[in-house]
């Protein structure tokens, strides 16, 4: 799978920015369907746990 290359070729920092980067696509198809500022609230909170 390309991704799973993608992952191993790159290192810790940038695997976490493409887990990041990930997760906020999540995020943004969620925000269309709960609405933007609950998700980003709740981001904001993840990312504060983190």
């Amino acid at each position: 799978m390309e991704l799973n290359w993608h992952l191993s070729s790159i290192g810790a920092r940038s695997w976490r920015n493409v887990l990041m980067m990930l997760v906020m696509d999540r995020l943004m198809i969620l925000g269309q369907i709960f609405g933007f500022r609950d998700v980003f609230s709740l981001f904001l909170y993840a990312d504060a746990v983190v």
